[in-house]
């Protein structure tokens, strides 16, 4: 491949081509529900085993935050999580 520029000419290798591709990632967003009548109870054993397999999956978490209800209860515990997709 040549690749022109107005400083200069150059020819790229295959070798270069491998490092100029971009990685592609995959996502999963994955809610977990709070228990009890206003809210906010967490069940972090069911958390931490679902999170646990994700991890063992590929999934690598990137964020995670929880929506409130009224005077500050949590409704529910969004997580997201990407992987490496395979090329």
């Amino acid at each position: 491949l040549f690749v022109y520029n107005q400083y200069r000419s150059e020819v790229i290798t295959s070798e270069d081509k491998e490092k100029l591709k971009m990685e592609k990632f995959e996502y999963k967003v994955v809610t977990f529900d709070t228990k009890g009548f206003w809210g906010g109870n967490v069940e972090t054993m069911q958390i931490e085993e679902q999170l646990n397999l994700l991890g063992s999956n590929g999934w690598e978490m990137i964020s995670c935050t929880s929506t409130n209800m009224s005077y500050g209860a949590s409704k529910s515990i969004v997580c997201i999580f990407k992987r490496k997709r395979e090329q």
